[in-house]
């Protein structure tokens, strides 16, 4: 083991072997986010429209840098958009921008990120399907985006609205919540408060009526934690009961419901829920003693219970407790452990899993944050290549100078050594390993060089 270690040191030079650096996460229409405990900020997925934010449109199966700065708190997905608030307070957007989402006055996609207004009080954000919610620390609400189902709150139809509008005079908003075309909010008073599209009962007033202003949902002033799935909305009361009412299509309400409930719904008995999220198919959630639970669609195993059959009421997802944050997305899914290891699972047709390849996951699947970026760091004299990359069993490499090669091993991203040869040829077969991320490690002439491949 003592050899291991020095190993991966010399490999990943200033980065901790084997550390859970993660901190925030949120997962959309086929791409990730992720903020690290140093504080910078990582995407993956597909990016079409420069979503990922590093300055190209090409898709990433991995975790990718955004840029150098380490003062990332915040992070928010839309459909082919993202948003963030750093440490100082700012706001910044990248993406597609359609529909002025961006807030950034314009109707011009960006693939890097780009600071909204010169405010350094922005609080936290929510993000629709192009809409998008903020509070600042003043306790003011604003919206922005498209608004044609009343979503923003400004007491319109079918209006667009380019850059952050304040909605209404108040200064008591305390949390808020976008789904895809609704809104919800909390006031200090824990008063429950929704606007927008309402065809599947998503704003729990007892009608199909849309709203266009935020409007007061019944009497109770006990709400704690609400959050906005695509058309259906959840909430936890101080009592740490759940609620739950709107679209029930695939069983994400959690109580077998037929089609929707048209007004706020206690789901089972249980008062020990801690986080509840919504999903465009599932619903999941913690208790109190860290348990990790889900419900609804799983077609793609989006809940990660190593099944691909839906769950019509709150099912736990394995054993463990010690399950910290939660993220369910379009069929896809992350998750963090206290430890700030990062998890994942469901569909992953353009790498938004972030293991390297793009095969769906329907167990838990982790997600290492130390290999992102290794080549850079340990084979930059590029003495040794290897093709194919990505490959599904035969792994070729190159040896540029023809120094000797005394050994080469492969390892597996928790740092486990899987293979170790010493009978030397040009061809190593891989068919035995699991699709994943590896390290092809190569002793020659007393230097260790390694090299990231993909199994897939």
């Amino acid at each position: 083991m003592k050899t291991l270690l020095i190993l991966f040191t010399s490999l990943f030079i200033t980065v901790e072997l084997n550390a859970q650096c993660w901190k925030e996460i949120a997962t959309e229409n086929a791409f990730s986010a992720a903020i690290k405990t140093d504080s910078t900020l990582w995407t993956w997925g597909i990016n079409t429209y420069g979503q990922l934010g590093n300055g190209t449109t090409a898709n990433k199966t991995i975790p990718t840098l955004v840029d150098n700065n380490k003062n990332w708190g915040s992070i928010a997905l839309g459909n082919e958009f993202m948003l963030g608030i750093k440490t100082d307070g700012t706001l910044w957007a990248w993406g597609r921008n359609d529909h002025g989402n961006l807030g950034l006055g314009t109707y011009t996609s960006t693939s890097i990120p780009i600071q909204v207004g010169t405010d350094t009080n922005w609080k936290k954000i929510s993000v629709g399907y192009y809409h998008c919610l903020a509070l600042k620390t003043d306790g003011t609400l604003w919206a922005w985006g498209l608004g044609w189902s009343g979503q923003l709150g400004n007491g319109t139809f079918n209006s667009t609205v380019d850059q952050p509008l304040q909605i209404g005079n108040e200064t008591d908003w305390k949390d808020i919540s976008a789904g895809r075309y609704h809104s919800m909010a909390l006031k200090m008073d824990n008063t429950l408060w929704t606007w927008g599209e309402n065809g599947n009962r998503q704003l729990g007033d007892g009608t199909a009526v849309w709203k266009n202003i935020p409007t007061k949902i019944g009497n109770d002033n006990d709400w704690q934690t609400i959050n906005a799935g695509y058309d259906h909305s959840l909430a936890l009361k101080l009592d740490k009961t759940l609620w739950a009412w709107g679209d029930n299509s695939s069983g994400k309400l959690g109580n077998s419901a037929p089609l929707f409930e048209i007004i706020p719904t206690q789901i089972g008995a249980d008062n020990d829920w801690l986080t509840i999220s919504g999903g465009n198919s599932c619903t999941m959630a913690t208790k109190e003693d860290s348990t990790l639970w889900g419900w609804g669609g799983n077609g793609y195993g989006e809940l990660g219970n190593g099944m691909s059959v839906n769950t019509y009421m709150p099912t736990q997802i394995g054993v463990e407790k010690n399950w910290m944050k939660i993220s369910p997305g379009y069929y896809t899914t992350l998750s963090i452990k206290f430890d700030n290891s990062l998890w994942a699972s469901g569909l992953n047709n353009y790498g938004q899993i972030g293991d390297g390849t793009t095969i769906d996951r329907d167990i838990l699947t982790y997600i290492n944050c130390d290999v992102v970026g290794i080549n850079e760091l340990i084979n930059h004299d590029n003495i040794f290549s290897i093709f194919p990359n990505p490959s599904n069993q035969i792994l070729n490499y190159t040896n540029t100078t023809n120094q000797n090669i005394d050994r080469i091993t492969i390892i597996d991203i928790t740092g486990k050594v899987l293979l170790e040869q010493k009978n030397i040829n040009s061809q190593i077969d891989i068919y035995f390993l699991e699709s994943g991320i590896y390290l092809l490690k190569i002793l020659s002439e007393g230097k260790e060089y390694s090299i990231k491949f993909i199994r897939g």
